[in-house]
């Protein structure tokens, strides 16, 4: 919280300084007087990443004041982080929680999704918390990104993943024409997986019929465990920790 607190002062001081009386955007293009930056941001976090370069960094947040300036160089859309019709300092906010691994602003726990606010922590009776949207997604069938393993902090444990998959029901299935798993837990409440394959060596393979995901465990013999789901099974193992894959995440806590 310490690190949001620093940056959120910082670019508060910049903005005032250097784009004092700014406009936000809308939508439509109409402007408004720019707001102090919020500590409250809204839950519909995209990707982060507005100028579509693979990171989430300072170039973000440069590239959404570029949009409250006027700027068609980036899209309304990705620069529109928090998903709230307007491109304004919340925005930016809500790339800095991004920066700072807290790009979790709803922190209560539901049975499934009660909006499209996304993301939200999802609770399937089983001790651990889901987030119901992949580590860089916006929506629960969105891919988000491939990474290394140990990339995501808030990865799953080998155990949690063992209780996903011995205490919840699986069904294979198609949601927003996308296909995936869901997972169902002793409580009702449900969590789908997107089937976005994984990467092998700088190549992507097997979308849309398999999907891999990083947990946070190595095993004895220093590979690093994962879970796999295919049509009609699943299972959790273990792949070379050698920097050759990059698989989903789906962040836990």
């Amino acid at each position: 919280m310490k690190t949001k607190q620093l940056l959120l002062v910082a670019v508060t001081l910049v903005m005032t300084a250097a784009v004092c009386g700014l406009n936000a955007t809308t939508k439509s293009g109409q402007a408004y007087p720019a707001r102090v930056i919020s500590h409250s941001v809204a839950n519909s976090l995209k990707s982060g990443d507005v100028n579509g370069d693979g990171a989430i960094d300072v170039a973000d947040i440069a590239a959404v004041i570029s949009v409250m300036a006027g700027s068609t160089d980036v899209s309304f859309a990705n620069a529109d982080v928090n998903g709230d019709g307007n491109v304004d300092v919340t925005d930016i906010s809500a790339v800095i929680d991004l920066m700072v691994g807290q790009g979790d602003a709803d922190e209560k726990a539901y049975t499934a999704c009660p909006n499209a606010n996304h993301p939200h922590w999802i609770d399937l009776g089983i001790g651990t918390l889901w987030r119901c949207c992949n580590e860089g997604a916006s929506r629960p069938e969105d891919y988000g990104g491939y990474y290394q393993f140990g990339q995501v902090a808030s990865a799953p444990t080998l155990d949690q993943i063992k209780a996903l998959v011995n205490d919840c029901s699986f069904t294979w299935t198609t949601q927003n024409g996308v296909n995936g798993g869901k997972f169902t837990g002793p409580n009702g409440g449900t969590i789908f997986l997107p089937a976005a394959g994984y990467v092998w060596e700088g190549e992507l393979y097997d979308v849309g019929f398999c999907g891999d995901y990083w947990s946070s465990t190595l095993d004895d013999d220093h590979d690093a465990c994962d879970l796999f789901l295919c049509s009609g099974f699943h299972w959790y193992g273990s792949l070379y920790n050698d920097g050759r894959a990059q698989l989903m995440v789906r962040p836990v806590r």
